[in-house]
């Protein structure tokens, strides 16, 4: 695992969001750090810090890079997970298996920088991640949504993390971005306004993507299993309740029902072929319409 370029930007939008409390952070996996001096460059530009990080302009392979980039953030403690001694993490564990007690409810920061989706057990793992976060603490990600194939165990849509850092599960989503990279440049497609929204958020890149998470835990309530649904599926069927309340009231009533319009009949008897493309064509261009507002506004985030 290593902070890269997109890593790099999770945390410093996250410092300048006035997240002030980095006492204690945990690592999943220890971390090297694969940066650029124009990447440092953006730090000291943007950054209210003090703290220099010209020390890591360059790859540094030691694993304790990562712990020293998060002290030069503001860490006064940094903590790493991982399976075996291998790399001398402070805390052995495997996360497919339940976390102990003692370490739930007891980092400030926990930072997931790539270790996530190497874990078959995904579910539990990422509960124990969430599980040991403070209460007012930060969860911060960067996982593999698209063009990853081979990379490791998974790669992820952003259902999945708009669904389980909810209220229900104790967190709030503050931030959820794409990062597209074409080798050649990276820009990031923010979903800051559409975060909450129940609609599908999808996009389609040849390139390889991630998606950058961070949230906020609002709750000391650790729940025994995350609740999950896909959100635009729980509003068709909360939709549908009504739908079926309605047509029993006017059912009831006697009064009349409003008919089919003549273009819905006309969709209704075309071939199931034909109205998967209409209807592959009206999401992307959904899509592409929902993400435009965002594509150009990658240098705000540094």
């Amino acid at each position: 695992m290593a902070i890269t370029r997109d890593a790099f930007e999770l945390l410093c939008w996250a410092k300048q969001q006035n997240l002030q409390n980095w006492e204690h952070v945990l690592t999943l996996g220890r971390q090297s750090v694969i940066l650029q001096p124009w990447d440092v460059a953006n730090w000291e530009a943007t950054s209210r810090s003090t703290n220099t990080l010209s020390s890591f302009t360059k790859r540094a392979e030691d694993a304790s890079a990562g712990e020293q980039l998060f002290k030069a953030i503001g860490a006064e403690k940094v903590d790493s997970m991982d399976i075996s001694d291998y790399e001398g993490a402070s805390i052995i564990h495997n996360l497919n298996q339940p976390v102990p007690d003692h370490l739930k409810l007891a980092f400030d920061v926990v930072f997931d920088g790539g270790t996530l989706e190497h874990v078959f057990d995904y579910p539990t793992a990422l509960k124990n991640a969430l599980s040991m976060v403070k209460p007012g603490g930060w969860f911060l990600a960067i996982t593999p949504s698209n063009m990853w194939c081979g990379h490791g165990f998974y790669q992820f849509s952003p259902e999945v993390f708009r669904t389980i850092l909810s209220e229900v599960n104790g967190f709030k989503l503050k931030m959820m971005a794409f990062a597209l990279s074409t080798y050649k440049k990276e820009y990031w497609i923010w979903d800051a306004e559409q975060v909450q929204r129940p609609g599908r958020l999808g996009i389609f890149s040849k390139h390889p993507a991630c998606l950058l998470i961070a949230a906020q835990r609002i709750s000391s309530e650790i729940p025994e299993k995350l609740s999950v649904q896909q959100p635009d599926y729980v509003v068709r069927w909360e939709a549908g309740s009504e739908k079926q309340e309605i047509k029993t009231a006017l059912a009831q009533t006697s009064a009349p029902v409003q008919t089919k319009s003549l273009k819905s009949k006309l969709v209704s008897i075309l071939p199931w072929s034909i109205r998967g493309r209409l209807w592959h064509r009206i999401a992307a261009k959904r899509n592409i319409a929902q993400h435009q507002r965002g594509l150009h506004r990658a240098n705000s985030l540094v």
